[in-house]
């Protein structure tokens, strides 16, 4: 009986505590737990029935739902929108701010350049290029913001007495690409159903020197061996025709019909559409 009452006076108590605790809800997790400060920066908070101070950036917090029912949600969260594919590559967010990528998940490098064709190439056009390029690539590795750590113009030069030294315009830009949600890999498991053939509906291709990713339908076929989660990333060992040299793929999103994979060879980004 003694036993029993105390079992019965631990669970009233366990019921009362996550009663009285926050939520937290991160990109990745949702987590009930004694909210103790909120910076500019980060957002601190304590397990229930812990001690110990825990913190996560606010550009991972998307809102807190306090014990009192009062809702905080965060506006650095929101302020990136969603790539659900490669044709989503407007809604990549291209920053210099570090602070706009604390507390996401980076899943790259990253660099694009564009050239002027002839002397009298407009700069704010060549850059606008460049700009583009770099979005298509990290929609393409399935990214939806871009961490510029180099960005670099130069302007059209002249040289009357000797035009072998004259130049065009050109813009070079590097970084690394991020993500404010990783995907799921059991639910990714659970779409696929137990199926390990897939067939290939749509490559695309994206070469350093171009302009657009190219897009052609395809007819080749994926045999999927082991869905792996890599540290939040999802990775897929299997043969993919037309791929020969490479057993690994990333996922670079997935729905309810299609998913798609992405891998690098010699400088070409492939983002390949398959069927689930």
């Amino acid at each position: 009986m003694k036993q029993l009452l105390l079992s019965l006076l631990l669970l009233i108590t366990t019921q009362y505590s996550y009663a009285q605790a926050d939520t937290l809800f991160t990109t990745s997790a949702t987590i009930p737990c004694i909210v103790k400060e909120i910076t500019p920066e980060m957002v601190k908070y304590s397990h229930v029935g812990e001690e110990l101070v825990n913190s996560v950036y606010r550009n991972a917090v998307q809102k807190i739902v306090f014990h009192n029912g009062r809702v905080q949600t965060f506006t650095e969260a929101a302020a990136f929108k969603k790539v659900s594919n490669r044709k989503d590559f407007d809604n990549v967010t291209v920053t210099q701010l570090e602070g706009d990528v604390k507390g996401l998940f980076k899943i790259g490098e990253i660099s694009s350049a564009a050239q002027g064709a002839t002397l009298f190439s407009d700069m704010g056009a060549v850059k606008e290029r460049a700009f583009r390029k770099i979005k298509i690539m990290a929609a393409m590795m399935g990214a939806n913001v871009v961490y510029l750590t180099q960005n670099q113009t130069v302007a059209n030069s002249f040289n009357i007495h000797n035009n072998s030294t004259s130049a065009t315009a050109g813009t070079f830009l590097s970084g690394a690409v991020y993500t404010t949600q990783l995907l799921n890999a059991e639910e990714f498991k659970a779409r696929l159903a137990g199926k390990t053939e897939f067939n290939v509906v749509e490559k695309a291709s994206f070469k350093s020197g171009s302009n657009d990713m190219t897009v052609y339908p395809s007819k080749y076929k994926f045999k999927l061996r082991e869905v792996k989660d890599d540290n939040g990333l999802i990775i897929l060992d299997g043969d993919l025709q037309g791929a020969s040299k490479y057993n690994k793929f990333r996922i670079a999103s997935f729905d309810e019909d299609f998913f798609y994979i992405f891998y690098e060879e010699k400088g070409v980004y492939y983002n390949v559409k398959l069927v689930i």
